[in-house]
């Protein structure tokens, strides 16, 4: 996972920080976020999110709304920008992890399957479990 979360950050581009490679992806998978459940994930403060947010929406990357059921409250989405910028990154980072698998022996290509099974499994039966 370090190495795919680096090469994901060197596909970004280095325009991109690391907690904004981190908010877009969780804002891609949790759209209409509010600032404080993306805060709470980041492990930082609404302030600090809330530059974070800014910067990102300056750059064109999120928008930010209004919730008109709670005016108090904002929802962030990606934008179509920020969703090729992300897209990219992932595409990238699919070419550089299927190099590496590509060069695996069938034995081990089938024991990396394997143990990736187990763990989509077990995380499934976790995630339920808190449910």
């Amino acid at each position: 996972m370090r190495r795919i979360r680096t090469e994901m950050r060197a596909a970004a581009s280095s325009a991109m920080t690391v907690p904004q490679l981190r908010t877009l992806v969780f804002v891609d998978l949790n759209p209409d976020v509010n600032l404080s459940t993306l805060a709470d994930h980041l492990g930082v403060g609404v302030t600090g999110a809330s530059g974070l947010v800014d910067r990102l929406v300056r750059q064109r990357l999120l928008s930010r709304e209004t919730d008109p059921n709670e005016r108090r409250r904002i929802r962030l989405t990606v934008t179509g920008e920020g969703q090729q910028r992300l897209d990219e990154a992932v595409a990238a980072t699919r070419l550089v992890v299927a190099g590496h698998l590509a060069s695996l022996s069938q034995d081990e290509a089938a024991t990396v399957a394997s143990a990736m099974e187990i763990l989509r499994e077990h995380f499934s039966h976790s995630a339920a479990a808190r449910q």
